[in-house]
């Protein structure tokens, strides 16, 4: 086990959980950053086989600290693309320490050739950590931007596209 999943964890999310995702993603400090979804836009979503809705559970405590929506596009050719990741409490790693999660399943799991995520330009916390994570900016071809965009229902508007690929690569 390394660090990280000694004490973070990602579990699929149920449809019991929902809740629990619609209170993060209205909460004040997070609903400036996040598109909102409808509970049934949620459930869609824990079906669809290529998404992956999963919440961020302490293996300390069993306590449900955020979560995290990832689609496998790699059959696509389009490898993995963060969705959306919410955490309650901030300036902890929680969401870091999920995106490494992320990251650790999409190139040694799934052999993702690069993972994507879409932040607001605004949001400059997001920025920094992916940053940090050793995310950059994509610069995608009209082509290749236009076939992510669709496979992922979108960008949010004026979004800084970002993408990681595997420390091999780096």
């Amino acid at each position: 086990m390394n660090e990280v999943s000694d004490f973070l964890k990602l579990r699929p999310t149920l449809a019991g959980d929902v809740d629990f995702v619609l209170s993060l993603e209205r909460h004040p400090d997070n609903r400036p950053f996040i598109l909102q979804w409808s509970r049934d836009e949620h459930l869609c979503s824990i079906e669809i086989e290529e998404h992956e809705h999963y919440i961020i559970e302490s293996t300390l405590t069993g306590d449900r600290l955020g979560y995290i929506i990832v689609y496998n596009l790699v059959e696509k050719g389009l490898g993995v693309y963060i969705k959306r990741i919410v955490v309650g409490e901030k300036s902890r790693r929680i969401g870091r320490n999920a995106v490494r999660l992320v990251l650790e399943r999409a190139f040694q799991e799934i052999n993702a050739l690069t993972v994507y995520l879409a932040v607001l330009p605004d949001n400059k916390r997001a920025q920094r950590s992916y940053q940090a994570m050793g995310f950059t900016g994509a610069t995608l071809l009209p082509q290749e931007y236009l076939e992510l965009e669709n496979a992922v229902g979108g960008f949010p508007e004026n979004s800084l596209l970002m993408y990681a690929w595997p420390r091999s690569r780096r």
